[in-house]
């Protein structure tokens, strides 16, 4: 038979572990664009060297 302790920290483990998913899913999200420029036509975009 469980033990009502262990069932408490049972409980807080999974209450924690669930926290930190949420937490790991918010911060995953993509970050927001600083900037966005394009050089050339419009058809087709390539580069030779970056400064």
């Amino acid at each position: 038979m469980v033990k009502k302790t262990e069932y408490k920290m049972f409980l807080i483990f999974l209450v924690l572990i669930l926290f930190l998913q949420v937490s790991n899913a918010a911060a995953s999200e993509a970050p927001a664009e600083q900037w966005n420029r394009s050089f050339g036509r419009d058809d087709y975009d390539y580069f030779r060297c970056v400064e």
